[in-house]
C-alpha cells in the first residue's frame, strides 16, 4: 500500500467506520426496514485507480438486488457508487427506484458527498434499461468520457447532435430522447452531480414534479441549466405540464433574453 493509499484509507475509515446501520439506510435512501451488510474493501476503478471504502449490500422484501460502494476518491471527494438496483417484478412500476434515488441524493447532499456514480447498463436489444432510465433521472456522462468505451457511438452522436457535450444535452429534446432510446448503449461512468446548480439536480427536480412526487428541500431552487432542457413545442402528451413549466421557469431566471428554447 502506498503512502497516498494509506492516507486515503485513513480518511475513509474516519468518515465511514463509525456509521451505524441506520446511518447507512438514511444515506442510501432505501426503505427503513432494510437490512444492511457492510465491509471495508479496496476496489480498482477505471477512473481514479484503487479506491477504499465501504461495500454495502441491502436486503429488502421489495428488492431482488441492491448494493452500493461508499468511498473517497483520490481528490478527497466523498462519493457513492450505485452498483446495482433490481426491484422485484411484482413491485415494479410503483416508483420505488425513483424514490430511493431522490432520498439518496437528498441525504448525500446533506452529507457533503460530491456525486453518485453508476454503470447505466443496457440497450434497446437488452432486458436492462439503465442506459435510458438513469439519464431521465439526472445521471450524466460526457461524450469525451464515453469515447473510451463506445467511440463509434460517440461519432454518431457528434454527427446527429453537433452541439451536444454530454448525455443530458441529448436528453434535453424529444428528438434526442427518441434517438437515444433507439441507439443508446450502456454508460460506464454515469454520474449524478450533487453540486448546487448541476444539471443532474434540475433534471431530477423536474422529473419528480412531473410524477407528482415530493421534491426534497435540498433539491429545490436549482439554477443554471443551459438552454433548451425541453422544447415546449416537442412536449409529449403523457408528461405533465409542470415538468416543462418548471424547466422554463428555471431557465428564465438564468438565461439572457433571446436564449430560451
Amino acid at each position: 500500500m502506498t503512502e497516498e493509499e494509506k492516507s486515503r484509507k485513513a480518511h475513509a475509515d474516519e468518515l465511514f467506520s463509525a456509521m451505524s446501520d441506520s446511518d447507512f439506510i438514511a444515506l442510501l435512501g432505501v426503505p427503513v426496514d432494510s437490512r444492511i451488510y457492510k465491509s471495508g474493501v479496496w476496489k480498482q476503478r477505471r477512473w481514479g485507480g484503487r479506491q477504499y471504502g465501504i461495500q454495502v449490500s441491502i436486503g429488502h422484501p421489495k428488492l431482488d438486488l441492491c448494493s452500493r460502494f461508499i468511498g473517497v476518491d483520490r481528490r478527497g471527494n466523498k462519493y457513492i457508487e450505485n452498483n446495482i438496483l433490481v426491484v422485484k417484478k411484482e413491485f415494479q412500476g410503483e416508483g420505488l427506484g425513483t424514490r430511493i434515488l431522490a432520498a439518496e441524493a437528498e441525504n448525500a447532499i446533506k452529507g457533503g458527498f460530491s456525486y453518485i456514480q453508476a454503470h447505466a447498463a443496457g440497450s434497446v436489444q437488452s432486458s436492462m434499461n439503465g442506459y435510458s432510465t438513469w439519464p431521465k433521472l439526472g445521471f450524466n456522462e460526457s461524450l469525451e468520457s464515453m469515447s473510451e468505451n463506445t467511440p463509434t457511438l460517440v461519432m454518431e452522436i457528434r454527427e446527429e447532435f453537433p452541439d451536444a457535450e454530454d448525455i443530458l444535452d441529448i436528453m434535453s429534446t424529444k428528438k434526442g430522447r427518441d434517438w437515444w432510446e433507439k441507439n443508446g448503449r450502456g454508460l460506464h461512468d454515469a454520474r449524478f452531480d450533487l453540486s448546487k446548480g448541476s444539471k443532474s439536480r434540475l433534471v431530477l427536480k423536474a422529473y419528480l414534479e412531473s410524477k407528482g412526487m415530493p421534491v426534497p428541500d435540498v433539491v429545490k431552487g436549482i439554477r443554471g441549466y443551459p438552454n433548451s432542457i425541453m422544447e415546449k413545442s416537442l412536449k409529449p402528451p403523457h408528461v405533465k405540464e409542470s415538468y416543462f413549466a418548471t424547466c422554463e421557469r428555471e431557465l428564465g431566471r438564468c438565461l439572457p433574453r433571446g436564449q430560451h428554447g
